[in-house]
């Protein structure tokens, strides 16, 4: 990640790491997201994630808030997730720590809920995610910030394979049918899917595509390049679409980010015989 909260005096900052660089016994923290919640949607049986953002505007101070924390991993066995909220001095505004057990391999995803979280002051915030002690990503949160506050360059918040994507009236980010894998009775089968990409902040226009390779690293399906309209403070959401899409053997796909040309984050997309 080129940067993260350019305006942000917070001393830990200079250890700035971009979602999935974090190891801890096979396991990483792809992204995440500050979100107002995560739903099950029973007609699917899979996942909608509601409302991502980063900032809000127009609170009075102190300004409390129930955050909701949308992790999304890939990784095997048992952690400790360890949160803090801390403020633009340093100082920790909340923490919480849970254990988490994603058992086998796979790409899975937790939420975490700091609930009436007090921000006393307007500014630069940031929540840290620790992994098994290790500092694995900061996700940035602002209160009635100004656009000279936020950071110049887009964060990637989140990335994952679902129906569809948007940024609702209120500018926050929404997920539709997120999932984690494909189940096929045979191969080679087809399906239609979205991968949707979620970037926080920044101030210019660039361009991301998506990229696809087998489990033979052969690549078999990329995007169009899309405009990501970047603002301060705002959620962007991009939704590219791959109709029809051929996976010609079990396995394990993966699925990459560029921006400008820059690879952000690679996560597998697995493919399963069913029994």
């Amino acid at each position: 990640m080129k940067k993260l909260f350019a305006a942000c005096p917070i001393a830990l900052l200079v250890l700035l790491l971009a979602p999935g660089i974090a190891f801890a016994a096979d396991t990483v923290i792809l992204g995440g997201a500050m979100v107002t919640g995560v739903e099950d949607d029973e007609e699917t049986g899979l996942v909608n994630i509601l409302g991502a953002h980063g900032a809000v505007w127009d609170v009075a101070v102190p300004y409390v808030a129930d955050l909701v924390v949308y992790l999304r991993w890939e990784g095997e066995g048992e952690h400790t997730v360890d949160m803090e909220v801390m403020n633009g001095d340093g100082d920790v505004v909340a923490d919480l720590s849970d254990d988490v057990d994603f058992e086998t391999y796979s790409t899975n995803f937790t939420t975490h809920s700091l609930a009436n979280t007090v921000f006393e002051d307007e500014g630069a915030y940031a929540v840290l995610v620790y992994l098994d002690g290790d500092l694995a990503l900061e996700l940035p949160y602002y209160v009635n910030a100004g656009d000279d506050d936020f950071p110049d360059e887009p964060y990637l918040l989140v990335s994952v394979p679902a129906v569809d994507g948007w940024a609702d009236d209120e500018g926050m980010g929404e997920v539709n049918g997120a999932f984690e894998h494909f189940t096929f009775k045979r191969f080679p089968n087809s399906d239609d899917f979205a991968i949707v990409t979620l970037w926080f902040s920044g101030d210019d226009t660039y361009e991301q595509r998506i990229e696809i390779r087998d489990p033979a690293g052969t690549v078999v399906g990329e995007s169009d390049a899309q405009e990501v309209d970047a603002y301060p403070g705002e959620v962007t959401v991009i939704t590219d679409y791959f109709e029809n899409f051929l996976f010609k053997t079990a396995g394990d796909y993966t699925v990459t980010v560029y921006l400008d040309d820059e690879e952000y984050v690679s996560y597998t997309l697995r493919t399963i015989l069913a029994k």
